[in-house]
């Protein structure tokens, strides 16, 4: 059973995708950044029926006679960017592509939705979670209608799973493994057994493991069972929004809310976490923008003005004046943590990947807002290098993909076209001339009109 689950997982990571690859043949010549962390300068990038035939200097590769052929002058051929952490709906769904974000990984659906949207033309590659694992007092089961434990909903119509006992955990990862999805998410007010059970379970099977473990900025330290540490030796893949930490540096003596935090109990947090080989996915645009006193500066980031139409009325009910205000006081500790944390685990080569929380995290644009992530990831130490990885080979490794997110001989050709250099500044990822899904090249300003 193991092996024939993870290959279908496997699979699922180059067939979640509604485009079919294109018969014809397609050349790009010039720069690349492979997705690993290295740049060819003459390079050529040759692709037929939808992955990459070849991917080298120009000496190494010829292209197709016939085939199309874009020549890049003054940019960079990037792979398909990938957002590791979305809540995706039909609405918003193909401004990821118009923005260059050809794969994302969704953190809770049901998977009759989950099926919708992979139908849905001109959608993304989207590597599922299904619903979620949780606690009987789940926050996410107060906004579902189908919440429940496992066998009281069909599982095509669940979400989030309730689960109070380590049997339950079991049955349910076992469901959603058969059921095809590519990661298991595991929410705060799981109980540490039934946690501890889901995440062996999903080991077992070959999944990865993703947990939102909560925030000083939502329930953090007074729901969640489990800290990150805890998480990371149980077998967890990824940490969500750098959660959990909070509560494993109170549960280790320092206080999160003072104003200086312990550098000696960071650096030992830091330590041990590399220690688990588990990796983060910080979603620095959560705690930026909860912070914020204003609404970020949109200007320059891809298919905004879309977003801004349909997410403007969400976004100004929720974050209205007095929420904001309680939102930021609540999310100081967070950030102070990201700040002093990210750095130290960058330094100790923790993996890193990237993800919005889409449209959960406060003025985020679909799409677009990875934009905005990478950006926050070089501010809050990373290198344009390093931000450029998590996006693309170093977010397709924590997926289990390893077809995706890079340049190179057998991928899959989704690949993004960007004027100037964005390992010199990372802004320039926004500056998207083509997008190639499958094979098949898009304009990015087309598929921006298309939105509209």
């Amino acid at each position: 059973m193991k092996t024939t689950l993870l290959a279908l997982a496997l699979a699922l990571c180059a067939a979640s995708a509604s485009p079919a690859p294109t018969a014809s043949s397609l050349t790009l010549i010039g720069p690349y950044f492979d997705g690993l962390g290295d740049v060819v300068e003459h390079g050529m990038v040759v692709v037929e029926a939808g992955r990459i035939r070849c991917a080298g200097a120009t000496g190494r590769c010829r292209p197709d006679r016939g085939g199309r052929v874009i020549t890049v002058d003054d940019g960079l051929i990037l792979p398909g960017l990938i957002d590791l952490h979305v809540h995706a709906r039909s609405h918003y769904l193909r401004a990821f592509p118009a923005a260059g974000v050809t794969t994302l990984r969704d953190a809770n659906n049901t998977l009759e939705t989950i099926a919708r949207l992979r139908a849905q033309t001109g959608a993304p590659r989207i590597v599922a979670a299904g619903p979620m694992l949780d606690g009987e007092g789940s926050v996410v089961a107060g906004m579902s209608e189908t919440a429940a434990a496992p066998g009281g909903q069909p599982w095509e119509r669940i979400m989030p799973v309730l689960v109070t006992e380590p049997g339950q955990a079991r049955t349910a990862v076992e469901a959603l493994a058969e059921r095809g999805v590519g990661v298991i998410k595991l929410y705060e007010q799981l109980p540490a057994d039934a946690f501890l059970a889901a995440t062996a379970t999903a080991r077992r099977l070959g999944l990865p493991v993703m947990a939102d473990l909560g925030v000083a900025g939502t329930r953090g330290l007074t729901a969640a069972t489990v800290d990150a540490l805890e998480a990371a030796r149980a077998g967890v893949t990824t940490i969500e929004h750098l959660s959990g930490f909070a509560l494993a540096y109170r549960n280790r003596g320092g206080d999160p809310h003072a104003e200086i935090l312990d550098d000696a109990l960071l650096d030992r947090l830091a330590d041990e976490f590399r220690a688990t080989g588990a990796a983060v996915v910080p979603t620095l645009t959560n705690t930026v923008h909860a912070l914020a006193s204003e609404p970020p500066d949109f200007a320059g980031i891809p298919v905004s003005a879309f977003a801004e139409h349909t997410l403007g009325g969400w976004w100004q009910q929720l974050f209205a004046t007095h929420q904001r205000e309680d939102l930021r006081q609540r999310s100081r500790v967070d950030g102070r943590f990201a700040r002093a944390l990210l750095p130290r685990l960058a330094a100790r080569g923790v993996p890193i990947g990237a993800g919005t929380d889409t449209p959960a995290a406060p003025f985020t644009v679909p799409g677009g807002g990875l934009h905005q992530e990478l950006e926050y990831l070089v501010e809050f130490g990373l290198s344009p290098r390093q931000a450029l990885v998590a996006a693309t080979g170093g977010a397709a490794a924590l997926l289990g993909c390893q077809d995706l997110g890079v340049i190179r001989d057998g991928a899959v050709a989704d690949l993004v076209v960007v004027k100037g250099n964005p390992l010199a500044d990372i802004t320039h990822t926004r500056r998207l001339v083509w997008v190639v899904m499958g094979g098949e090249p898009h304009q990015a300003a087309d598929l921006a009109r298309a939105l509209r």
